[in-house]
């Protein structure tokens, strides 16, 4: 990308949006504390299951929520005014969906879930109403079943009809000609929950409870939109000349980040150096491939012949996620594993550092070796990497608290030798 094609001022205007949007949505998040979940915090987000229950729970007129039939004959008013598609034998769809109407004041509906069939399959809600059924079978991730819409179209007969819960609306392919319901979580859910918040707005605990649940809807149907981002989209809408450089920009990006990375690595040499402590530092080929760097100390540089290394645990190297960097003995280069002796070997130097200097440990996972430390929650994610770049007194403060972690580990590990002189011999 030559600099007298392109207009860096763009890029210039685009990131000072980007961080005016940012600053201004984390000073409105810590004032109204938006973000809090509940369904977030639990880990269920765009789980079908959960969400199943969930919906359940709120369709149940006699359910302990204490408001009736509120929620039910919300749903019942999305399914006559909010137009889901009539899908399969269309015709027959639709007369189905019409006699929806007739429901709108029935509350006499048992709601079930995990409904069994004849076939010995379940749908995943039921609401069972004296003459008509509704069965909705909820798809979020996972994909049709052999025959499944067609055979609980099937089994539901004429009196019931099948609701086909996704995303954003999309068709069944396992319903053939068997009538059935285009339901979205983007249009007809989000407009069901619409209606319930509108009818709880003097109920504080139900009406919050419902927005985090429609927020936990919108997080899964678009992960990685916000208004920020809305923005930023616009922006580049308006702006073309941006994406027609998208892939020079990308490759700048990851250059840029290397480049982050390798003073990361020079600056954490220095400040290991004055501790007495060689750093061998070798820069992957390229950002996003796997990290291994070398620690090499004057007195401790191996435990039986592993290396003492410091790495990025994971895969992702450079990206938004927070892998950890990491500090042990490696005991296999192709990934956190070792042998039953090893294994030993390493948990007693665990149960060294865990004496000697408790605060070592902590972080520390269950999935990496024994005696494995952290040293850092995630020191290259691209925020991380903009502040190495743009302030080298942070970055001078990152290596130098990193630095003295290091050193403490490699005292206790010469204690550990010192008290356990047989670990390096050689066994013939």
């Amino acid at each position: 990308m030559e600099a007298t094609n392109f207009n860096f001022t763009l890029l210039r205007e685009l990131a000072d949006r980007i961080s005016a949007g940012r600053a201004a949505q984390r000073t409105t998040r810590e004032s109204t504390h938006s973000e809090f979940n509940v369904f977030r915090a639990l880990g269920l987000v765009g789980y079908e299951l959960p969400t199943s229950r969930f919906l359940s729970y709120l369709l149940n007129p006699k359910g302990d929520h204490d408001c009736d039939g509120t929620f039910l004959h919300a749903f019942l008013e999305t399914l006559c005014e909010d137009e889901p598609q009539p899908a399969g034998n269309r015709e027959e769809a639709s007369r189905r969906l019409e006699r929806v109407k007739d429901l709108l004041d029935n509350h006499s509906c048992k709601v079930h879930r995990e409904y069994r069939t004849k076939g010995g399959r379940s749908i995943d809600i039921v609401l069972e109403f004296p003459d008509f059924r509704i069965g909705i079978e909820n798809k979020i991730e996972a994909g049709d079943q052999p025959n499944q819409v067609h055979d609980y179209s099937d089994f539901l007969g004429a009196s019931g009809l099948i609701l086909y819960l996704t995303k954003f609306g999309s068709e069944s392919e396992t319903a053939g000609d068997k009538p059935y319901v285009q339901l979205s979580y983007q249009n007809h859910i989000r407009a069901w929950l619409d209606r319930c918040l509108k009818k709880m707005g003097d109920a504080p605990r139900v009406f919050e409870n419902l927005r985090q649940f429609r927020d936990s809807i919108d997080e899964f149907l678009n992960p990685n939109c916000d208004a920020v981002m809305t923005n930023f989209s616009e922006f580049i809408i308006k702006e073309p000349e941006i994406l027609r450089h998208q892939f020079d920009i990308v490759r700048a990006m990851e250059e840029a980040k290397r480049h982050a990375m390798a003073l990361f690595f020079d600056k954490l040499s220095s400040s290991l150096r004055i501790h007495g402590i060689q750093l061998e530092c070798r820069l992957p080929a390229a950002p996003n491939t796997y990290l291994n760097y070398a620690v090499v100390s004057n007195v401790v540089q191996t435990i039986r012949s592993y290396p003492l290394t410091i790495e990025q645990e994971g895969h992702n190297l450079g990206t938004e996620s927070e892998f950890p960097l990491v500090l042990g003995f490696r005991p296999s280069v192709s990934g956190f594993t070792d042998s039953g002796h090893e294994n030993s070997l390493l948990q007693s130097l665990r149960t060294h550092l865990e004496k000697q200097n408790p605060k070592l440990i902590d972080g520390s996972h269950s999935n990496w070796p024994a005696g494995w430390i952290q040293l850092n929650q995630g020191p290259f994610t691209p925020e991380n990497c903009a502040t190495f770049l743009g302030d080298e007194e942070k970055l001078c403060e990152v290596c130098r608290i990193i630095a003295e972690k290091v050193f403490k580990y490699v005292c206790v590990v010469e204690d550990w030798l010192r008290k356990n002189p047989t670990v390096n011999q050689v066994e013939s």
